[in-house]
């Protein structure tokens, strides 16, 4: 081998004998937490693992030693520290206990700790179908639908009686746990709901009234939407419309009548005389202005009343109508008038 090719290669296996060394001494310093003076210092651990809701009582906690350099911030160096208080948290086998991991100094064990100032913890039940088929966890956020009566006992309307509450509690189970490959999945029959006292009664009487139904949302979606709600007429595709009774009017009606007419009837201004010669029929109209029609005729031919006993010979008040065929043939007789 050339001589010129084997000092390079010499020289860096050397180079990297020395960094694997320097990197092993610096991982093997980190475990056992030496710091270059080799000061240590003692914190409060978890013995086991304690679940969330769940006191920190002394047969829990050990100390154990940390180097001065890596003491978490709120860590505690004594267990008559952690009395009464209780773990907001799932803390891990030999984790150092901080004050971040616990719940406000005074609260109880159990589901309180999860419960902030203000809210309010209610559990409704549900089942595989109004509880999205058992896929809710805790931490999840969800809107809460339900089925009510109309106004005024019309038709039923589904609408969102709360939006964006967030789920604290599935079962007894306070934290969502990943499942071991082979269990069978498990079932639940309860949600308890983080909401505002008024959300709260909204859900009371939304339970009551009907069975709710749990809708899950988007982890990131916070926004609150305002909906009127569905009825049965919004599905068949037409608005449902609201009758408003109206109060009966007290007021009278008033009927107008037309103002009778000043005109008077036109009455007739002649008088007409039938006359029948033979089997022609004709008529004969005589003006009232110089006949008069209540005049009567004596039983020694002489007229009583003021009709004329003359007809003016220019006038044309007598007037002869067209004739009418009264019986057998249409012409009159030669012979004159029957």
């Amino acid at each position: 081998m050339n001589l010129k090719s084997l000092i390079p290669l010499c020289l860096s296996l050397v180079v990297g004998v020395i960094v694997a060394k320097l990197a092993y001494d610096q991982i093997q310093k980190n475990k056992a937490g030496v710091t270059s003076d080799g000061k240590m210092t003692q914190v409060v651990v978890v013995r086991d693992s304690v679940a969330a809701g769940e006191e920190l009582t002394p047969d829990k906690l050990q100390l154990g030693k940390v180097s001065v350099d890596n003491v978490p911030q709120g860590a505690f160096t004594s267990i008559d520290q952690l009395k009464g208080r209780v773990a907001q948290v799932t803390l891990n086998k030999s984790q150092a206990v901080s004050e971040n991991f616990l719940a406000a100094n005074g609260t109880g064990a159990g589901l309180q700790f999860a419960i902030p100032s203000g809210m309010r913890a209610i559990t409704i039940e549900v089942n595989e179908f109004s509880g999205v088929g058992g896929m809710l966890l805790p931490g999840c956020h969800v809107d809460l639908l339900s089925t009510v009566p109309a106004e005024q006992g019309g038709e039923l309307m589904s609408r969102t009686v709360v939006q964006n509450v967030q789920i604290i509690a599935v079962g007894q189970r306070m934290v969502s746990q990943p499942e071991k490959k082979g269990d069978e999945p498990q079932t639940f029959r309860s949600v308890t709901l983080l909401a505002t006292p008024s959300e709260s009664e909204a859900i009371e009487l939304a339970a009551v009234t009907g069975r709710p139904r749990l809708v899950l949302r988007s982890g990131t979606d916070k926004d609150i939407t305002t909906t009127a709600g569905v009825t049965a007429s919004n599905l068949r595709g037409r608005q449902a419309a609201r009758k408003v009774e109206q109060p009966p009017s007290t007021t009278p009606a008033v009927v107008y009548m037309p103002a009778p007419s000043s005109t008077p009837t036109p009455v007739p201004s002649y008088s007409s005389v039938r006359v029948i010669r033979g089997t022609v029929e004709s008529e004969v109209r005589f003006d009232n202005d110089w006949f008069d029609p209540k005049a009567t005729v004596r039983s020694d031919g002489k007229t009583v009343g003021t009709t004329p006993t003359t007809q003016p010979a220019n006038s044309n008040n007598v007037t002869n109508t067209d004739t009418n065929t009264v019986s057998g043939s249409d012409t009159a007789p030669a012979g004159g008038d029957r």
